[in-house]
């Protein structure tokens, strides 16, 4: 049978927000700001993924223009009560240094975390991406790998985002490739190790749109397709 609501008992649905949060500490900033000749130091391009009580967040860190990563990051294990400023995203066993824009994951089914980030290996070679894993173990975080997916060079990589499937728990990378520095692209590279090693990467739109996309979102549908958009 069918039911009619009068206007006047329309239900309404509240947010309740918590008490906000701090999840970085830049007491450590001040001794770099000299080093950046009084360039403002500050954190942008946020990111987060939580598991349960399991939290974490990332930033863009401009103090590792002066020195270290450009990419900075805090665990919690509360909920997001409290927060660990971890310092920079350790570098790669190769060396060099994560620049930033960082988007983090987490695997719903076994509470993987990843972070994700442009990386440096040597100034010359440009951007490329890596990729560093972990999970918790009580309030600590563990780093299970710390890995890099592709190198940078003359073509600059920018704007990478993933997703994990927590069912096939494949890994899947979309980022901007700008050739030559101007006109970009969309690829596309997938995990299937956990991260160890990446596939080839692959365009996921056609020639004709070369110079017209940026921005790329990849997510996982409701049957476990990927979906990029």
């Amino acid at each position: 049978p069918s039911r009619t609501r009068p206007f006047g008992n329309a239900r309404t649905n509240a947010i309740s927000l918590g008490v906000d949060r701090q999840a970085n500490d830049r007491t450590g900033d001040i001794s770099c700001l000299s080093g950046c000749s009084g360039r403002p130091l500050s954190q942008a391009e946020t990111t987060v993924a939580a598991w349960g009580e399991y939290v974490v967040a990332g930033w863009n860190d401009s103090k590792g223009f002066c020195s270290g990563a450009a990419q900075g990051w805090a665990t919690s294990a509360d909920g997001g009560q409290t927060f660990t400023d971890q310092g920079d995203v350790p570098a790669l066993p190769t060396g060099g240094r994560y620049r930033g824009d960082p988007v983090h994951f987490v695997d719903t089914s076994t509470g993987e975390f990843y972070v994700l980030g442009l990386y440096e290996e040597a100034p010359a070679t440009g951007s490329g991406l890596a990729i560093m894993n972990g999970h918790f173990s009580g309030s600590t975080f563990v780093v299970d790998g710390n890995r890099k997916i592709i190198a940078g060079g003359a073509d600059f990589l920018d704007k990478e985002w993933g997703c994990v499937d927590p069912v096939s728990h494949a890994i899947y990378v979309t980022y901007s490739r700008f050739v030559g520095g101007g006109t970009p692209q969309i690829e596309l590279v997938r995990s299937t190790d956990g991260g160890t090693t990446w596939s080839a990467p692959v365009a996921v739109h056609d020639a004709a749109q070369n110079g017209l996309v940026q921005g790329s979102r990849p997510v996982i549908g409701p049957n476990g397709e990927l979906i990029v958009y």
